[in-house]
């Protein structure tokens, strides 16, 4: 199976968000992305985590997406503990969406709303996400 990514309903909803000067909340994008598990609901999967927008002093955003990918890639399809085959879930494909929202906000700080309203509800509501992988020194989430 291929990387999951939205369909061209979900697409075309994730390019309003980053149109609409009106969205100011995370929680559209969490809509999205609860719908693409739903779409896949008889599969299990794992979401890498690591610095997306924060991370280790000398690094670019650019780099740490880089980061994120490549251990997606290296990651989807291999064996889970439980002997089943691993499927990744790709977040990178809303960090479009994130980012207008974030320069929308305005805000001087790491926004941690993008936790409180995207990933957090990501990781108590959609149980067919129920395998989170730490990349290297990134050993929590907010």
């Amino acid at each position: 199976m291929q990387l999951i990514h939205p369909n061209k309903d979900l697409q075309k909803l994730l390019e309003e968000i980053v149109r609409d000067p009106n969205v100011l909340d995370y929680t559209p994008l969490y809509d999205i992305a609860k719908e693409m598990f739903t779409q896949y609901s008889d599969f299990n999967f794992t979401e890498i985590c690591g610095p997306i927008s924060t991370g280790p002093i000398g690094t670019t955003r650019e780099t740490r997406l880089d980061d994120l990918h490549t251990a997606i890639q290296h990651l989807h399809g291999t064996t889970r503990e439980d002997g089943t085959t691993r499927y990744i879930f790709d977040q990178t494909v809303f960090e479009i969406g994130i980012e207008s929202i974030k320069q929308r906000r305005s805000l001087d700080c790491y926004d941690l709303a993008i936790h409180e309203q995207f990933y957090d509800q990501l990781f108590q509501k959609v149980p067919n996400l129920n395998e989170l992988i730490f990349l290297p020194d990134y050993e929590y989430s907010i």
